[in-house]
């Protein structure tokens, strides 16, 4: 499928099936919202070395926990319903987000919150006592060996610029987002990423933990950090000039697609093409 981007489809061994696209491999874009898997991964391995407890409450809405944040279900809104955020000045913190109110009790439904996740980095940073992006250095993209992956600041080589309708846009200032949608990576990495990612963190990553509300013929449901159906679990993601996929298919192999303008066929149309 021919695209503004790049696609690749690996088989479980690791080795390169498929690619598409008309950009290069070694490209590094703006990965979006599937920048919230790396968090769930990461706050789940915190877990896991007892820094970081799932039932930790949330300050300041009583009830309100590490689970919810992970899955979605804490009650709090998306940007549109947080009042004083603006994405596109620049205008975005964690003190701005802790003064929304809940829209839903806690666990009562699913409804998506990218600032969720932001206070989900928070949490991770008090956890670890280091900034976030050292954090994902340290557990993921270091023993990975996802050397073209960073989080938090614009690449200085090999680096996709953001268009719509093919004509360049402003780019959101990421440093703010930690957890939510803060990460540049390649196809490459990403791939990577899913392949080596720990047997355990992924598979309770996988476990459902909502009924998404509106579904289509891939998904039903949302774990920790991943969109979930039939032996499948990807996640998506839009920035202003990009789009992203990474998928686990239902055979084993993996999948991402990185698209660099948001008006063109999408990386989830790439996703289903190139397999």
């Amino acid at each position: 499928m021919d695209f503004s981007g790049v696609g690749l489809v690996v088989a479980p061994t690791g080795e390169p099936e498929r690619s598409g696209g008309r950009g290069d491999p070694s490209t590094r874009f703006q990965i979006a919202s599937v920048s919230k898997t790396f968090a769930a991964a990461v706050a789940l391995m915190l877990v896991d070395r007892g820094a970081l407890r799932l039932d930790d409450e949330v300050p300041p809405w009583p009830g309100v926990t590490v689970h919810h944040l992970l899955c979605h279900t804490s009650g709090l809104g998306h940007w549109a319903e947080m009042a004083g955020i603006d994405l596109a000045t620049g205008r975005i913190s964690r003190d701005l987000i802790r003064q929304s109110s809940l829209l839903t009790e806690p666990g009562a439904r699913w409804r998506y919150s990218s600032p969720g996740y932001i206070l989900l980095g928070e949490l991770i940073e008090r956890a670890a006592g280091k900034p976030y992006a050292q954090v994902l250095g340290d557990l993921l993209l270091e023993p990975l060996g996802l050397r073209d992956t960073v989080a938090g600041v614009r690449p200085t080589e090999r680096v996709a610029d953001g268009h719509r309708d093919g004509k360049p846009v402003r780019e959101w200032d990421l440093s703010a987002q930690a957890g939510t949608g803060d990460v540049w990576s390649t196809v490459g990495d990403l791939t990577r990423f899913a392949l080596g990612l720990d047997r355990d963190i992924l598979a309770r990553m996988r476990q459902p933990r909502a009924k998404l509300p509106e579904h289509d013929d891939i998904v039903t449901d949302y774990g920790y950090g991943l969109y979930l159906g039939d032996r499948w679990a990807l996640h998506t993601g839009d920035n202003p000039g990009f789009r992203s996929v990474l998928a686990w298919l239902p055979d084993g192999r993996v999948a991402a697609a990185l698209c660099n303008d948001e008006t063109g066929p999408g990386p989830y149309e790439a996703i289903r093409a190139l397999t």
